[in-house]
């Protein structure tokens, strides 16, 4: 604890779509996860929203593992936390399922996967760290 106090950091993050990620033709990937996820022109795949609910109760206690397992650097179990949450997200995203796509979607895409075609959304998912 005598380490927090004498290097006091303020450290704030976010993880998921960040806002300036496109898909090629200019249109914003959150977006398209916004829609997806609340099931906007399109069935809901609310894969973050899953993705919070289920794993959330878990974060204070991963968070504060490494916090101990780092030695108290809080900047390097903030990346540690970040890391851990793209990965879950993408994961989610990957794992999705239901609802399935419509047939002719399949036979366009060449799989079943709702939430993946390009696989831009899945590659745009990161994390960002911040220190003051």
């Amino acid at each position: 604890m005598r380490e927090l106090k004498r290097n006091p950091k303020k450290i704030t993050g976010q993880a998921g779509i960040m806002e300036d990620a496109r898909y090629p033709d200019g249109t914003s990937v959150a977006a398209v996860g916004i829609r997806n996820d609340f099931g906007i022109g399109v069935p809901s795949r609310p894969f973050l929203r899953h993705f919070v609910k289920t794993d959330s109760p878990n974060w204070d206690k991963f968070l504060a593992r490494k916090i101990v397992y780092f030695g108290y650097n809080m900047e390097l179990a903030a990346h540690a936390f970040g890391d851990y949450l793209e990965n879950g997200i993408k994961w989610s995203i990957f794992d999705w399922s239901e609802p399935a796509n419509a047939p002719e979607t399949v036979k366009a895409k060449g799989f079943n996967n709702p939430l993946i075609d390009t696989q831009q959304m899945i590659k745009s998912i990161t994390y960002s760290i911040e220190v003051k």
